[in-house]
């Protein structure tokens, strides 16, 4: 007999073996019986990881998102679509909008032909967001619900397939849950609620059932969010046409009372983190986070120099009172630049004071001319005016709130 040695790779282990002229593997028992062990062992793991992928893919939800994005943005007067606007952090409205639902669902959007060839806006949408698709409606539409309509038309959405319309204009947490539901906050969780008049308002029983929607009328203490869900496409789109012959403009709470009424049940979806930017106002305090360029000697610490008595090698002094305020304004998203005509040289004990007062995540820019500043910035509609401010206090005085 013959026989010659090889290894064999089985994932985790390498083993040495014997193959004979018949091609018959054989080791010590020792050996056999270990990496066998360990075959066993991955096949097993191979057939749980193969059982949760099928499963996965079973139980995933096929909902589709649409927006109706087709309005025409008056109240963001002189600005583009608001959905194409860019927040401080230089993300979408819209992408901010979608984020629970990115990667996740099929998204489609509707958009008004006028603003694709004023804007580019199916430019901006797809580079900003892979995967989404975008129709593009010819002629203005009669409303969200009609648009939502046309989106499901001239997308060929199945009409089995689960739907949740969500608007462009307002951020929030979302998980998946089966049926019918409206998400929903409640007043009570908001220190600053703006234009009530202006939402929808939903009336359930204490089983979480909504009876009732009523638009625009505070009719309870639980509002609508902006997201809608169906069982069925279908559903809406029958509900709609028929609606839409006796209602020159059909809403999407007129398209849910015909269905609560023919016994379709719906429930309230309660949801976490909701921020509305519906108007101008509401944008421009979104992205109140400002950059501010702050200098450090007599500003954050009492002014040190490089030689003498309170050197940059010495303990800073520190303006607890300046630090406090700016440290509220990072946490709220500020972003905050330290500048400094402390020389390049000094770096290492300049990142060491910003260290130890919270800021080491901060740029700093050394070697500033040891003059007067004088900062230059645009304006226009989306970015309104002011937007440059200039702040000069006493050096070593700890009063910046007075200012800022």
């Amino acid at each position: 007999m013959v026989s010659k040695k090889r290894q064999v790779d089985v994932g985790c282990e390498i083993g040495e073996y014997t193959e004979n002229s018949n091609g018959i593997i054989s080791s010590s028992e020792q050996q056999l019986s270990s990496n066998t062990d360990v075959i066993e062992s991955l096949f097993t793991r191979t057939q749980e990881f193969v059982r949760t992928q099928i499963y996965n893919q079973r139980n995933q939800p096929t909902m589709e998102i649409i927006v109706p994005a087709a309005g025409l943005s008056t109240r963001f007067p002189g600005m583009k679509p608001k959905y194409l606007l860019f927040d401080y952090k230089g993300e979408l409205m819209l992408k901010n909008a979608l984020r629970p639902f990115i990667g996740k669902y099929n998204i489609t959007i509707g958009i008004l032909r006028e603003h694709d060839e004023e804007f580019n806006a199916r430019e901006y949408i797809t580079n900003e967001i892979p995967n989404i698709n975008v129709v593009v409606l010819n002629g203005r539409t009669k409303g969200p619900a009609d648009t939502v309509y046309q989106i499901i038309q001239a997308a060929g959405i199945d009409g089995d397939k689960e739907i949740l319309i969500k608007d462009c204009d307002n951020f929030f947490d979302h998980e998946y849950s089966p049926g019918n539901y409206i998400c929903v906050s409640n007043i009570a969780e908001h220190e600053v609620l703006k234009k009530l008049s202006s939402k929808s308002f939903v009336i359930s029983n204490d089983q979480g059932i909504i009876t009732n929607i009523i638009e625009k009328n505070v009719v309870s203490d639980t509002f609508c969010v902006g997201a809608y869900k169906f069982e069925t496409a279908r559903a809406f789109t029958k509900t709609f046409k028929s609606l839409s012959e006796e209602i020159p403009e059909v809403f999407v709470s007129h398209v849910i009372q015909s269905l609560l009424m023919n016994n379709h049940i719906f429930y309230e979806k309660p949801v976490s983190n909701y921020i509305d930017v519906g108007t101008a106002q509401d944008w421009f305090e979104f992205n109140d986070k400002p950059v501010i360029f702050c200098d450090i000697d007599g500003t954050i610490i009492r002014a040190q120099g490089r030689y003498g008595e309170n050197n940059y090698n010495d303990e800073p002094i520190i303006l607890e009172e300046n630090v406090k305020r700016l440290q509220e304004l990072y946490k709220d998203g500020a972003q905050i630049i330290f500048t400094t005509a402390r020389c390049v040289t000094h770096e290492t004990q300049t990142r060491k004071v910003l260290s130890k007062l919270g800021f080491s995540a901060c740029k700093l820019t050394m070697g500033l001319n040891n003059s007067h500043r004088i900062l230059i910035n645009d304006y226009n509609n989306s970015n309104p005016f002011p937007r440059a401010q200039a702040i000069n206090i006493k050096r070593d005085t700890d009063n910046l709130k007075d200012f800022l």
